[in-house]
């Protein structure tokens, strides 16, 4: 079976958990890392794609973090897999501008396999938001971890 990248895997989290706190203000990366179990570093790396794609926004301050730049309902799968590097084609062949043109094309017998699924997966990926993730979470409950960094003494 097809495996996804850690990155996208990572990525989607991240959005998921992002769409769940949307009306409540930005989201600190630690807190994300921290629910998410995603290490820092990786996820910091993964959310400047996602800012460099303009999915998500980053505010300054205090009470700052990252959030969604638009509604969950307005950001599709297809958005988050293309901010992480994957275009959704499972084979290079498949890919519009592939750098190398396949030799095989004109007698591939499996071509056509692999234009259906690539079709297949392309309308999932389109026809899925964020919105949808959040409303299919099962348990129903988000977690509120919060973050304290000074010590309590009595």
């Amino acid at each position: 079976m097809m495996r996804a990248s850690k990155k996208l895997e990572y990525g989607l989290r991240a959005m998921a958990d992002l769409a769940s706190y949307y009306k409540d203000g930005p989201v600190s990366a630690k807190n994300i890392s921290g629910r998410q179990n995603i290490p820092l570093q990786y996820l910091e790396q993964i959310l400047n794609r996602l800012k460099r794609a303009r999915l998500i926004e980053t505010v300054r301050g205090p009470k700052g973090g990252y959030a969604l730049s638009k509604e969950p309902v307005k950001v599709k799968m297809s958005n988050i897999f293309v901010a992480l590097g994957d275009r959704g084609y499972l084979v290079a062949c498949l890919g519009k501008k592939s750098s190398t043109p396949c030799s095989r094309m004109a007698m591939c017998n499996t071509r056509v396999f692999w234009e259906k699924l690539n079709k297949s997966m392309a309308e999932v990926l389109n026809s899925m938001s964020l919105q949808d993730l959040c409303d299919n979470k099962k348990g129903g409950k988000r977690v509120n971890k919060i973050e304290h960094s000074y010590p309590f003494q009595i």
